[in-house]
C-alpha cells in the first residue's frame, strides 16, 4: 500500500508538482476537507473543498475588481 502512494510522486515530472503548488496551502485543503465532513457528511469531503475553492475565487474577483477601480479613479 505505501508503494503504491509513493509511485506518483516518482513518475510524475516536477514542472507538474511546481503547477499543483500554487493552488493553496494543504493545511487548508485538509481543514476544507474535515469541515466539510463533519457538516455534510462522507459527501463533505468534496464539498468542503469546493466551497473553499468558491471562497478564493470570489476573494479573487472582489480584489481584481478594486484594484481596477481603484487605478480607473482619476484626480480632479
Amino acid at each position: 500500500m505505501f508503494g503504491l502512494a509513493m509511485l506518483p510522486s516518482f513518475m510524475v515530472d516536477s514542472s507538474i508538482y511546481s503547477d499543483i503548488g500554487k493552488g493553496g496551502h494543504p493545511y487548508l485543503t485538509g481543514l476544507a476537507i474535515t469541515c466539510g465532513v463533519l457538516y455534510y457528511g462522507v459527501e463533505g469531503a468534496l464539498f468542503g473543498p469546493l466551497w473553499l475553492c468558491l471562497l478564493f475565487i470570489i476573494l479573487n474577483m472582489c480584489t481584481e475588481m478594486d484594484g481596477n477601480t481603484m487605478m480607473t479613479v482619476t484626480p480632479n
